[in-house]
């Protein structure tokens, strides 16, 4: 596991990186005028264009990794990324560090709004199981919007719910329902109701998965938004806020995934970071949380977390889940192995661990067949001793 806090100042830049043996600090061969380069990578990868993309990769892993030592060890497996200033908007997991490689080639990644995230306490031994009747998954998709009801100031401006709506989230969530193997509670169409995430229904559930329209306002965090479907037929559509993310009680939830565009975007303050939704789901008590970096369609959207909750589900920890679906897109040799379909989704927070495994119902059934057989075996004896000392009739 390597640590990699970056600091980009107005003429200089440079990376602290942290091991559980060492530490240091490198100066990085990247300058301002280089770092702003990266909007216009970001730019080309997420438009698909096949131009150069991997030269321009190349170029800004050589800035900004190839001199930081403990990224050539082959036993440096997971990089924990705390971006500054605009390699917020960077998915590192397309760089190379020093090889030919692509760093998701070689890594999981995850990302942290603070390197204070890491002092959470990690999972107990009793948290890495659940039993099959609670609930594992509670998912939220396909807004509806009410084309005849009254607008919002935010649907005059142009919000989300004017993109339409989303099938294609709908049955992603059955998808995703149907590969846990543990309960799931899904709201869908008209059921797609903010209320019911505000009153209570991702308590203490292992995953949190919303897939719908989203908006992240760069200028004013206060505006950034999540569609939900209207609580009437006579509004138009209804909005979860920022502001309202941070108030909610996501303790307990292993992971919160937003299955929607720009997600992982808003506005940049200075020695604070950037104020989007993974900060604010980690801030609710998630210990996790998967964002967008960019806009993503939504049938490839739909193929992607399917693979990624298969891979989640399979014990792996949630940032190599993330990453072997993203490998798997990459490998495809179909037009899903561009970037554009894969590298927007990253991790937030803690990617060093699994979600909670749901314990089959096959086991329960066979440690319960055990402990009657055992039970009945043990009265059998104790009967069997009685006889024995019973004593004999006159």
């Amino acid at each position: 596991m390597v640590l990699l806090e970056f600091w980009v100042g107005p003429r200089s830049a440079a990376v602290l990186w942290v091991t559980r043996e060492a530490a240091g600090v490198v100066p990085l061969a990247a300058r301002p005028a280089d770092l702003q380069r990266i909007s216009s990578f970001v730019t080309l990868v997420s438009a698909g264009s096949d131009d150069g993309w991997r030269a321009a990769a190349a170029g800004i892993g050589e800035r900004l990794l190839a001199d930081i030592p403990p990224l050539q060890r082959p036993s440096a497996r997971h990089l924990l990324i705390v971006p500054d200033g605009p390699l917020v908007e960077l998915p590192f997991e397309l760089l190379s560090a020093g090889g030919p490689s692509l760093v998701v080639e070689r890594f999981a990644v995850s990302y942290l709004p603070s390197a204070v995230i890491l002092q959470r306490e990690p999972p107990s031994w009793n948290a890495s199981w659940a039993f099959p009747w609670k609930r594992q998954l509670v998912a939220f998709g396909d807004p509806w919007i009410a084309r005849g009801g009254k607008r919002s100031a935010f649907e005059e401006l142009g919000g989300p719910e004017l993109m339409g709506n989303l099938p294609a989230s709908a049955e992603e969530v059955r998808a995703i329902a149907a590969i846990c193997p543990g309960r799931s509670e899904i709201h869908l169409g008209k059921e797609d109701l903010k209320a019911h995430l505000l009153g209570g229904r991702a308590g203490r559930v292992s995953l949190l998965h919303l897939g719908t329209h989203a908006t992240a306002d760069a200028d004013s965090p206060e505006r950034s938004r999540i569609l939900f479907s209207p609580a009437s037929e006579e509004d138009g559509a209804d909005y979860l806020f920022l502001k309202e993310v941070y108030d909610l009680d996501l303790r307990g939830v292993d992971l919160a995934t937003l299955s929607a565009c720009d997600t992982e975007r808003g506005k940049i303050i200075r020695g604070e970071g950037l104020q989007g939704f993974s900060r604010a789901l980690l801030a609710a008590g998630s210990r996790a949380a998967v964002t967008t970096l960019w806009r993503v369609a939504d049938e490839p959207t739909r193929e992607f977390m399917k693979q990624f909750y298969f891979e989640l589900n399979g014990n792996e920890t949630k940032a190599e889940a993330l990453r072997l679906a993203k490998l798997r897109f990459l490998r495809s040799q179909t037009p899903l192995q561009h970037p554009r379909f894969w590298a927007a989704f990253i991790l937030g927070g803690d990617g060093l661990h699994p979600i909670p495994r749901v314990l089959p119902w096959s086991w329960l059934l066979a440690a319960g067949g055990f402990v009657l057989l055992a039970g009945m075996l043990a009265l059998r004896r104790r009967m069997r001793r009685r006889v024995d000392v019973r004593p004999e009739s006159a």
